[in-house]
Parts: structure tokens; C-alpha cells; sequence
């Protein structure tokens, strides 16, 4: 079971035990669901780019070691595939958040960083003229 937060964040039953919130390593997302914050240009889409990727699927949660276990909020730090697919590199490439390194390089990071450059040059969801004014 599967339910997203917002476009960098979901919630998952891991078997049969109790449920993890998880953050995308190496992704940031505009927010979308911080009740401190409004609501962030693409934040909305991002959230449910997300949500029809992975919601209610089987998806393969993957630690990166260069990384630690859990961010401030406890949250489990993971890369998410999806039939071989790295969800937050697509979540990037098209354009629906930020590649994001938080203090050291991860695994990913020359990927993630290609990908937001690729979004730019085709003009990719956030990345469109006047998408975020």
C-alpha cells in the first residue's frame, strides 16, 4: 500500500509490518502539502505525477549508503524503482521537481543532475516559459 504525500514523499506498508513514510533521495519537490507553506508552483503536479506512478503498485525501495538511514523528520531515505525505472530521476527528468543534494553526493547524482538539465533544455513541466512566475 502505497499513499503519496506530496512529490517527494509517500507512505508505504512494508509487508505485513507498519507504515514508513519515505523521501526520495537526491529529489526535491515544490510543496505542495506543508500546512506552514502555500502551495509551490508545480506542487500540486508533482504530487500527482508521483501518485500515478507508484500508488497502490509494488515498487522497490533501495538504501544508498553514502546517505544516512533516515532525514531529521525519521523519514526512510530511499531511491524508488518502478519496473526498473528510477521514479525520482523521472520525476526530474519531466520536469515535476529539483535534483537536491543535502550534504553529500549520492549514488544518483550525475544522473538526477542530467535530468534537470535535459527538463531545462526541453522546457519540461516547471522548466516551461511562464510556468512559475
Amino acid at each position: 500500500m502505497t499513499r503519496v504525500v506530496d512529490g517527494d514523499t509517500f507512505v508505504i506498508r512494508l509487508g505485513n509490518s507498519e507504515l514508513f513514510k519515505v523521501r526520495l533521495i537526491g529529489v526535491n519537490a515544490p510543496e505542495s502539502a506543508d500546512p506552514r507553506r502555500k502551495v509551490q508552483c508545480y506542487g500540486k503536479e508533482a504530487s500527482e505525477y508521483l501518485r500515478s506512478q507508484i500508488e497502490n503498485k509494488q515498487v522497490e525501495l533501495v538504501r544508498d549508503t553514502s546517505q544516512r538511514n533516515r532525514d531529521k523528520y525519521e523519514r526512510l531515505l530511499r531511491y524508488v524503482f518502478m519496473d526498473s525505472v528510477n521514479v525520482g530521476q523521472e520525476l526530474i527528468e519531466q520536469g515535476f521537481a529539483y535534483e537536491h543534494t543535502y550534504s553529500i553526493p549520492y549514488t544518483y547524482q550525475p544522473e538526477f543532475k542530467n535530468a534537470q538539465k535535459n527538463a531545462q533544455k526541453n522546457e519540461s513541466g516547471l522548466w516551461k516559459k511562464n510556468a512559475c512566475k
